[in-house]
């Protein structure tokens, strides 16, 4: 089952190409759910935004019993955001938004995919294995990479 995004507020139009025009920054999207608190666990958010002009920066907050939490999303050149996060036990709401000074269009739906353990830990391995092709012992060691971190958490 995924989670699909809506539309909170902010966006001051929307042309037949699906083009927002950000007047007001920022723009926060909502996830959606079925029950009353998100499950708790780990999740693969996905969706593609193609900036047409100006900057854009992605954050994922979290609204849970204890307050609000927030992360920064790497956005990639050609606008995709494929990462792993962890939702917080408890959470009620969940929004992704976007702080830009232009225009972009939403290629891609928004979506949160629960994975299993494997998935979790082959992805955080895929994630950091080139630095341990390319880099040496010493080196690292002085970033703080060792072999049982992609097991663990990446956070």
């Amino acid at each position: 089952m995924h989670n699909r995004v809506v539309l909170e507020s902010n966006i001051v139009y929307q042309t037949k190409y699906s083009i927002f025009k950000i007047e007001v920054s920022p723009t926060r999207f909502k996830f959606l759910t079925n029950n009353e608190y998100f499950s708790e666990g780990w999740y693969l958010i996905k969706g593609v935004i193609k900036r047409r002009k100006g900057f854009l920066k992605v954050k994922i907050i979290f609204n849970n019993e204890k307050g609000q939490i927030e992360h920064y999303l790497p956005v990639s050149c050609k606008g995709t955001i494929l990462e792993l996060i962890k939702i917080p036990p408890k959470t009620k709401e969940i929004f992704l938004e976007l702080v830009s000074s232009g225009e972009f269009v939403i290629a891609e739906d928004f979506y949160l995919k629960p994975v299993s353990n494997l998935e979790r830990i082959y992805r955080m391995f895929r994630r950091v294995f080139s630095y341990f092709q390319k880099r040496f012992d010493y080196q690292r060691k002085t970033i703080g990479l060792s072999y049982y971190i992609p097991f663990i958490d990446l956070q």
